[in-house]
């Protein structure tokens, strides 16, 4: 379909902006995995195999650590290798422009214009909050963004049959392939490529049935076989299973509707409303340029809303789909929005373009002010911890220290998916100190609770005779063993 072209302006403000709100949204970004994630690739890049025995615990279980995004963990280490934590910062930050510019190609591939654009990525920055952080998942989706719209401009290019099937073979296997290494989730992704692309073949124009019909073949077979060839093969299915059975029930972010928060709820109803509202208004446009795309990105963000009721780390997929519909719906207004068709120029005209302009350098200024407070500084709990000890703690306390404290063995860190059901179980038995006693596993020489965690465990140790406190951080407060008692001399008689 045809773009609204940009003048050198608009893409300077396109950019500005882009950058800015990473920048913003990294200063204020959940990285409590990066550093363990970082710590696994920089044992990759020494040599370390992918799947490997635990080597950070000094009660490891049974089975090997399997990494669930190996690739993005390399990506982490070699940033750790040349900037230490502000290169996490600085990586969190590349991500997010580079997830927020995927939900900018697939609004201006639509049609959009620069202020629909604006709105487009702006809204993704919001919707899609929780996982734009340092992890792979955000990149995992601008991966999966871009090879559906590369894939729906080849299939609109009208090129010969060969060049297609083969251009879109490589897009869905290249595609799946890159995503499998970046993060676990391309075990629901790759199918779901498949099928989106498949959907946009048989939907193309001016191909015969036959021609149509092997497209999407190519599309769905292609997708499934670069997955497969990632470095766990067939077993990544496996282990995202295993990940699944572990994780429900114990692990906030695998909650359904029921168990989560009036914030995760009012967050996860705000998305069905904008998916519902951007459906109704599909209907009325659904022979526009860009429909099919459209309807694709907008089953995408469906699927992922109605995943998210059972489980809440699907919902923030839908806030990164569902952005260019909405940059495609402001770009078709409606034929019978005749009285407003002159406001509605004036808007996507030149009348908007001062707004972001004005806009922009207070989303600067924000972004300043995070960055000087250094959101990436080591906490200093860390250096309360004798050298060498072995660590009870709880998983969030204890992510950072395999990269920042490797000479402490851990007993539990944010890795559940390795730890499995009995560690997990075994770690809130612990923390919830039945009868007021502070037990811990047998071995511990050092302990690191979460200060907001307000563990029944850590009034325990307060009371305890045999552990006293080494010091707090605003974030966490560490035990060590209390020194032993000296008994007194025994009176001499006589």
């Amino acid at each position: 379909m045809q773009q609204i072209p940009l003048s050198r302006r608009d893409r300077l403000l396109l950019c500005a902006w882009v950058c800015t709100l990473a920048t913003l949204l990294a200063t204020s970004a959940d990285a409590s995995d990066a550093p363990w994630m970082a710590r696994e690739g920089l044992d990759v890049l020494r040599g370390s195999p992918l799947v490997h025995p635990d080597h950070w615990s000094w009660a490891p279980v049974a089975n090997p650590f399997v990494p669930t995004s190996p690739g993005w963990d390399v990506v982490l280490g070699a940033f750790w290798r040349l900037a230490g934590l502000p290169g996490l910062f600085i990586l969190s930050a590349l991500s997010t422009a580079v997830t927020l510019a995927a939900v900018a190609l697939a609004s201006r591939a639509l049609g959009a214009g620069m202020g629909a654009t604006l709105t487009a990525t702006t809204a993704a920055a919001l919707g899609a909050q929780p996982i734009l952080t340092p992890r792979g998942a955000a990149p995992a989706l601008a991966i999966l963004i871009v090879a559906i719209v590369l894939s729906w401009r080849l299939l609109g290019a009208r090129a010969a049959t060969l060049p297609t099937v083969l251009g879109v073979g490589g897009i869905t296997a290249g595609s799946a392939y890159v995503g499998i290494w970046v993060h676990g989730s391309w075990t629901a992704l790759a199918p779901g490529l498949g099928l989106a692309v498949a959907a946009l073949a048989l939907a193309s124009h001016g191909r015969p049935a036959a021609a149509r019909g092997l497209l999407a073949l190519v599309a769905a077979v292609a997708s499934m076989v670069g997955a497969v060839a990632g470095p766990l093969g067939l077993g990544a299915w496996s282990n995202a299973a295993r990940v699944a059975s572990v994780a429900r029930g114990r692990i906030i972010e695998w909650a359904g509707v029921a168990q989560m928060g009036w914030g995760e709820r009012t967050y996860w109803g705000a998305l069905a409303v904008v998916v519902i509202l951007l459906a109704m208004r599909f209907r009325r446009s659904a022979r526009a340029d860009g429909a099919p795309l459209a309807a694709i990105l907008l089953g995408g963000a469906a699927a992922a809303v109605l995943a998210g009721a059972f489980s809440q780390r699907f919902t923030p997929t839908a806030g990164l789909l569902a952005p260019p519909v909405l940059a495609w719906v402001l770009a078709t207004p409606p034929a019978r929005w005749t009285q407003w068709q002159t406001r509605y120029e004036r808007l996507r005209a030149a009348y908007w373009r001062p707004v972001p302009w004005l806009v922009l350098p207070i989303l600067v200024l924000g972004a300043a002010i995070g960055v000087a407070g250094q959101p990436w500084a080591e906490d200093p709990a860390l250096h309360l911890l004798p050298q060498g000890c072995h660590l009870f703690s709880s998983d969030g306390a204890a992510k950072s220290i395999p990269l920042l404290r490797p000479d402490v063995l851990v007993w539990f860190d944010g890795r559940q998916d390795y730890w499995g059901a009995a560690r997990i179980d075994a770690d809130l038995a612990y923390r919830a100190a039945e009868g007021g006693q502070a037990r811990v596993p047998t071995g511990t020489t050092c302990i690191m609770l979460g200060r907001r965690d307000a563990d029944p465990l850590a009034a325990a140790l307060d009371h305890s005779t045999a552990w006293r406190r080494a010091g707090s951080s605003a974030a966490f407060t560490v035990w060590v063993p209390a020194a032993p008692r000296v008994p007194a001399p025994a009176a001499s008689g006589g």
